[in-house]
């Protein structure tokens, strides 16, 4: 995608959707628009950059270099925005969510010049009569950016860019709609996090997730218990920080302000704890060393006593006090109060992203499958030469029944995959062999056939469903996602030896790996599983029992 062309652009967006919309408004501002919102948003929220940058107390933000900075790499001015708009969907196992960015400024912008600088590629289109860009370039999703007036633009997927243009309010969100319409203005921050809609996703990732220490395995129940939460922050200190969340019912609440009370005590007796192995402390005189120990322990006792929660029904708050002379210390505690949901967020993109690459590996088995119907029972390891030389990957031979014939009809099929001809392919991987966790570079697949001794690829010789009437299709590993330490560059003739195992699995993601069996169904294989066990789930034919994955 075209964010990672500038790492300016990828900072600064960064920077106001995550903390941007933290700049309370005294004047009449645009409202948040209801059309950036769908029936599936999770998340939203509203921002003032200019303002912020110029609060008091925030004195120090390089605002000049930003200034500079930015019209030079961006060709426009971030100091001059005046607020920010962001919307993002629930996560859709095997996609990205769908987005929309609204951003407000505070003079006329000329998008064209923008786009050249940053070096997008966009193809004009239309839709209910207005003109939009799209930009021009392959991905799972398709984005566009819209100017609705000359001091306004809109970037997001497509479908949401445009809502915008039909100017449609979403059917049926009143819940984040009512709250940012009446209070987005009146805070300097305020982010909206619906956590029931991604419920499926966050349990999925939270059973995944290493088993914590046993005094803090309790704190994993939070997420559950939240059904919304509402962060504010109000850098110039006019009015509460913190984080507000409503549970289920008042009997949840009373369960999480419990919870919540007790990681408080915990974190003030572990911080007390490091405040006496301080080695800043060493040689200094013993009645020092109690006057620093005692100032520690007045400054973290003020901050977590600013944090303690306190409920009405089933909403509880944990607020800093209005007015709050420092600045810095407000940010510092809505920090350690947006970490506390930071686990459920995380647990639903990893959810999301091993259910997306759940999906790739099915796509992919289904496509195996095709073609082995294709060839009368026969499964190709590789496109092999005459003389029975691999030539290319399996994953070349699959292409026609991805439907990306004309991809295919670019190989030379008779020359390696390293030909002078061939190679020039391989920058062009289709997103379907991409794993959305994978680091391992823009050519190398971690979907691999698992080949080797025992499998049903011993060798680079033909093979068959047939070879799988003992054991089944059902219990019988094809495919694995391996570690990015074993991905290979997608057109070489090369896979996972299972001679290896368990070595290459499991890394990817916290406790096991994804694998397709020969019947086309994805199981998430955990690395608890004995060595045995799971070498008999690679077998065709070894009639060994096995555990249902």
């Amino acid at each position: 995608m075209f964010f990672s062309r500038s790492p300016l652009l990828c900072m600064f967006l960064s920077f106001v959707v995550g903390a941007a919309p933290s700049l309370a408004v005294a004047q009449e501002t645009e409202k948040f628009d209801a059309s950036l919102l769908t029936d599936n948003t999770v998340l939203a929220g509203v921002a003032f950059p200019n303002r912020m940058i110029h609060s008091p107390g925030m004195e120090l933000i390089p605002h000049e270099l930003l200034k500079v900075a930015s019209t030079e790499q961006m060709g426009v001015d971030a100091t001059t925005i005046e607020q920010v708009q962001v919307a993002i969907d629930r996560f859709i196992p095997g996609l990205p969510p769908n987005f929309g960015i609204k951003i407000v400024l505070q003079q006329p912008l000329d998008l064209e010049p923008i786009l050249e600088k940053l070096k997008v590629p966009t193809v004009a289109a239309e839709y209910n009569g207005k003109t939009y860009r799209r930009i021009d370039e392959p991905g799972p999703i398709t984005v566009g950016i819209y100017q609705p007036d000359e001091t306004s633009v809109v970037l997001g997927t497509e479908p949401i860019v445009q809502k915008v243009i039909d100017g449609s309010a979403a059917a049926d969100n009143p819940a984040i709609t009512n709250t940012l319409s009446k209070q987005g203005s009146k805070n300097d921050l305020m982010v909206i996090l619906a956590l029931d809609p991604m419920r499926d996703l966050i349990n999925m990732g939270m059973q995944q997730t290493p088993p914590l220490p046993p005094q803090l395995e309790q704190f994993k129940k939070i997420p559950d218990l939240i059904r919304m939460a509402m962060l504010r922050v109000n850098v110039s200190g006019e009015r509460p920080s913190g984080l507000i969340v409503a549970a289920h019912d008042q009997a949840e609440a009373e369960k999480l302000e419990k919870l919540i009370r007790k990681a408080f005590e915990i974190a003030k007796a572990q911080m007390f704890a490091q405040m006496a192995k301080d080695q800043n402390l060493q040689g200094q005189s013993p009645a020092m060393q109690k006057a620093m120990q005692a100032y520690s322990q007045r400054v973290s006792n003020t901050m977590l006593s600013a944090m303690m929660p306190t409920r009405k029904g089933k909403v509880l708050a944990l607020e800093s006090e209005a007015g709050l002379a420092n600045p810095q210390v407000n940010i510092a505690i809505i920090g350690i109060l947006v970490s506390m949901l930071l686990p459920a967020i995380s647990s639903a993109r990893q959810s999301a992203r091993r259910a997306q690459s759940a999906n790739n590996l099915r796509t992919v088995s289904i496509a195996q499958q095709m073609e082995s119907n294709q060839n009368k029972d026969a499964i190709s390891r590789a496109i092999m030469d005459k003389d029975g030389k691999p030539l290319l990957s399996w994953r070349v031979a699959l292409l026609p029944y991805l439907e990306m014939n004309n991809l295919y009809k670019m190989f030379h099929l008779d020359e390696p995959w390293d030909s002078p001809h061939n190679i020039k392919l391989l920058s062009t991987m289709p997103a379907i062999y991409r794993s959305p966790l994978s680091k391992a570079g823009a050519t190398k697949t971690n979907y691999l056939l698992a080949v080797g001794e025992g499998t049903l690829f011993p060798q680079y010789d033909v093979a068959s469903f047939a070879q799988m009437a003992r054991d089944g299709t059902s219990n019988t590993i094809l495919f694995v996602e391996a570690d990015d330490s074993h991905a290979v560059p997608w057109t070489k003739p090369a896979d996972y030896n299972v001679k290896d195992l368990p070595k290459g699995l499991g890394n990817l993601y916290p406790g096991g790996f994804n694998a397709a069996f020969a019947d086309n169904h994805v199981a998430y294989i955990p690395n608890d599983v004995e060595l045995k066990w799971l070498r008999a789930l690679f077998t065709p034919d070894g009639g060994e029992p096995v555990l249902a994955p």
